[in-house]
C-alpha cells in the first residue's frame, strides 16, 4: 500500500479465499519464456478438488493466448471471447481504471461426483502490455502493466490471466520455468530446482493457498543469507554486493523483530527483487521494487519493513475483500508507525496521519472501514490506511500493550493461511482480554466521521480541577477515551477520561497549581485536528474545498508564462480559481491559496507568515 518524499509502496493482496485447504485448485506448469519475441508457451495440469468440481465451472484465460486441451477427465468448451477482465490481486489497487486485458471463457463439464477432476492444457502466445503511469494523485511516480514479456524483464501476475483462472478460488502450484541462459526467475514459495545448460531452468513450489501466480524474470544477480530456517534473498539487475548485503541484513533484523512480536514468518524466503520500472509491490515471500526506490537510503527502515510485514498481514492471513481491507492500516501501524515510535517520533507520525484525514476527507467523501478495498487517491489513503492505523492505536490504548500483542498473536495463529476479517480480529481480542469490544468495533469500523474536541471551561478549586470537554462535530457524539495531560507547578499528570455525550464535565484531583491542560497532546485518538494543531503544508492547499492561485502580473516574461502554464494545469480541477495579483486588493480569507513567484505583490505577506515556522520562501 514509501514514506517521507511522498513515494508510496502499495503492497496489496486481495483475496476471495478458500473455505478450507481442501478447496484449492492445484496447477502444475512447465513454462518456456522467449523474451525477445514476447512469447510464452506452457503446459498446465490443473487438479480441481471434488469440493469445487461442478458442471459449467469457468476458466478465464488471456485472449492473447491460444488454449488447447491435451488430456483430462473433463471436457473444455470455449463459451466467450474477448471479455473485459476483472482486476484481481495487486491490480485491484488501480481502482477505476479499465483493464487492458481481454479474456476468453472456457466451460468445464463432465465431472464425476465426489472425485477430483484433472485437465491438461497447452497455452501459447505473446504478452506485452505497455507500462503506463497510474492515476497521478495515487501513483506518486509509479507506473503499472497488467503483464509483459520483453528483453528487459518478465512480469506476470493474476491480472495477466496467463494462468487459467477460476474466479474467487485459491490455488497452490508447482512451476518449472525455462528462460535464456543468463536469466533467473522469482515466484512465491520455495525454489526446488535450479539448473543451467543451454538455457536456464528454475522450479518453484507454493504449497500454501494463494490468490495468483506471480512470475518475475530478468538477468538477475542473486544473493542470499540464511536467517534460521528462512532465506533472505536479493535479486538485483546490476551486481552490487554492498546494496544486497544491506537489504539482507535488514531483512534478518526485521524478520526477527516480527517473529517475536507476532509469530513465525509464514514462508521459506523473503526476497528483494529489483524491477525495471518503478513499482512498490509486495507478494507472498518477496517484494518487487523499482531501481530508484531501492537506492533511497531511508527505504531500508521505512517502507521495506512494511513490505516484509505484509507476509504476516495480507499474505499470511488473507483479506476478504468484500468485508473490508484491514491489513493495509495494520501493516502501516506495525511497520511505518512502529519504526517512527522506536525513533521517538510516534506522535509526529500520528499527527501527520490525522492531518491527511483532516485535509482530504469531509462528509461527502468519507466512508466506513468495511468499505475500504484499496488506495487510489488521497481520500482512500487517509481513511483506509490512516483511520485504520489510528483505530489500532486506540485499541492498543484501550487494552494495553501486552494484551494488544497477545491478541494479534492469537489471531495470527488461528488464521494463518486462512481468511481473516474485522470480526475475527474483534473475537480474538475479546478472547484474550475478556472484554466486550463490539461497541468499539461498531463505532470505528462501521461508522464514519471523526470527533472534534475542545475544552469549553476549566476551573481549579483546591486539589480539584473541573474541565468541560465538548464534541463539536456535526456527527453524533462518539464514545471516547480521551488522554488528558495536566501540567502543574509540581509536575505532569496524565489521565484517561471516558466520554459518551456531546459535553461532559470532569473532576480531576491534582497536586499543585494547574498551569496548562492539553487534550490528546500525543495524538493517540482518531479525531479531526484543530487548525492550530496543523502545521502549514501543501496538503492543506491541495485538500481545501476552494483554491485560489495568484499569479504575478509583472516581472520576467518567461517566468510569468511558466506560472500561468502551471496554474492552467492545476486549474483543471474545478475547485481552483486563477487570478492575477493586480486583480485583487487582498488575499482571500477562505480556502487554499497559492502565491506564485517572487515578483508577486503578495510575496512578502507569505514570507512574513513563514518566519513563525522557521521557513523561508
Amino acid at each position: 500500500m514509501l514514506q517521507h518524499i511522498k513515494i508510496f509502496i502499495s503492497l496489496l493482496i486481495f483475496s476471495a479465499m478458500p473455505l478450507s485447504a481442501d478447496d484449492t485448485i492445484h496447477h502444475k506448469m512447465s513454462i518456456d519464456l522467449r523474451p525477445v519475441s514476447h512469447e510464452i508457451s506452457a503446459t498446465d495440469t490443473i487438479t480441481i478438488p471434488a469440493s469445487l468440481a461442478k458442471e459449467g465451472i469457468i476458466l478465464q484465460v488471456n485472449g492473447d493466448l491460444s488454449v488447447t486441451q491435451i488430456s483430462g477427465s473433463v471436457k473444455m468448451t470455449q463459451i466467450a471471447v474477448e471479455k473485459n477482465a476483472a482486476d484481481i490481486g495487486i491490480d485491484r489497487d488501480d481502482a477505476g481504471s479499465e483493464s487492458l486485458i481481454k479474456v476468453n471463457h472456457y466451460a468445464l463439464n463432465g465431472f464425476t461426483e465426489g472425485e477430483d477432476a484433472i485437465i491438461s492444457l497447452s497455452l501459447k502466445g505473446s504478452i506485452n502490455n505497455p507500462v503506463k503511469q497510474l492515476n497521478e494523485e495515487y501513483a506518486r511516480g509509479f507506473s503499472q502493466s497488467p503483464g509483459l514479456i520483453e528483453e528487459r524483464g518478465v512480469y506476470l501476475a493474476g491480472s495477466t490471466y496467463w494462468v487459467p483462472t477460476v474466479t474467487d478460488t485459491m490455488i497452490t502450484y508447482d512451476i518449472d520455468v525455462t528462460m535464456p541462459v543468463d536469466w533467473r526467475s522469482v515466484s512465491q514459495g520455495a525454489r526446488t530446482a535450479y539448473e543451467t545448460n543451454e538455457r536456464h531452468s528454475d522450479s518453484w513450489s507454493a504449497t500454501t493457498p494463494t490468490e495468483e501466480i506471480y512470475l518475475i524474470a530478468a538477468k538477475f544477480a542473486e544473493y542470499e543469507l540464511p536467517v534460521g530456517n528462512v532465506k533472505a534473498m536479493a535479486f538485483l539487475r546490476t551486481p552490487d554486493d554492498a546494496l544486497a548485503n544491506k537489504y539482507l541484513e535488514v531483512t534478518a533484523q526485521y524478520m526477527e523483530m516480527y517473529r517475536g512480536l507476532l509469530g513465525p514468518y509464514p514462508y521459506t524466503k523473503f526476497a528483494l527483487v529489483e524491477n525495471f520500472w518503478e513499482t512498490g509491490y509486495g507478494m507472498p515471500s518477496f517484494t518487487l521494487l523499482g531501481s530508484q526506490v531501492i537506492r533511497f537510503p531511508f527505504i531500508l527502515h521505512s517502507s521495506y519493513p512494511h513490505e516484509l510485514l505484509h507476509n504476516w498481514w495480507g499474505n499470511g492471513v488473507y483479506i476478504d475483500h468484500n468485508t473490508g481491507n484491514w491489513a493495509e492500516g495494520l501493516t502501516a501501524y506495525m511497520a511505518d508507525h512502529l519504526v517512527a515510535e522506536q525513533n521517538g517520533k510516534g506522535g509526529e507520525y500520528r499527527r501527520s496521519t490525522l492531518q491527511r484525514y483532516t485535509n482530504y476527507v469531509d462528509d461527502t467523501t468519507d466512508f466506513s472501514l468495511r468499505k475500504f478495498r484499496g488506495r487510489f487517491n488521497a481520500v482512500t489513503e487517509a481513511v483506509g490506511y490512516g483511520k485504520t492505523s489510528m483505530v489500532w492505536n486506540m485499541l492498543r490504548v484501550k487494552v494495553g500493550d501486552d494484551d494488544f500483542k497477545r491478541s494479534f498473536q492469537h489471531f495470527y495463529r488461528n488464521f494463518k493461511y486462512k481468511v481473516g476479517r474485522w470480526d475475527d480480529i474483534r473475537v480474538a481480542f475479546e478472547e484474550i482480554t475478556g472484554k466486550d469490544l463490539k461497541p468499539f468495533f461498531t463505532q470505528w469500523v462501521d461508522g464514519t466521521g471523526a470527533p472534534e474536541l475542545a475544552i469549553s471551561n476549566s476551573t481549579q478549586n483546591g486539589d480539584g480541577l473541573n474541565i468541560t470537554i465538548t464534541q463539536n462535530q456535526k456527527h453524533a457524539p462518539f464514545t471516547l477515551q480521551i488522554p488528558v495531560v495536566v501540567y502543574t507547578a509540581d509536575g505532569v499528570e496524565r489521565h484517561l477520561l471516558e466520554m459518551d455525550g456531546r459535553e461532559k464535565t470532569f473532576n480531576i484531583m491534582v497536586k499543585g497549581d494547574v498551569v496548562r491542560v492539553d487534550i490528546d497532546p500525543e495524538f493517540d485518538m482518531f479525531r479531526r485536528l484543530h487548525w492550530a494543531e496543523i502545521p502549514p503544508s501543501l496538503g492543506n492547499a491541495f485538500g481545501a474545498d476552494k483554491v485560489t492561485i495568484v499569479v504575478p502580473s509583472h516581472g520576467d516574461v518567461a517566468s510569468m508564462k511558466r506560472y500561468e502554464n502551471l496554474a492552467a494545469i492545476w486549474s483543471k480541477d474545478s475547485k481552483m480559481n486563477i487570478v492575477r495579483d493586480d486583480e485583487i486588493e487582498a488575499l482571500p480569507t477562505e480556502g487554499g491559496i497559492w502565491v506564485l513567484g517572487t515578483e508577486n505583490r503578495f510575496h512578502n505577506i507569505v514570507s512574513e507568515a513563514l518566519t513563525d515556522y522557521n521557513v523561508a520562501s
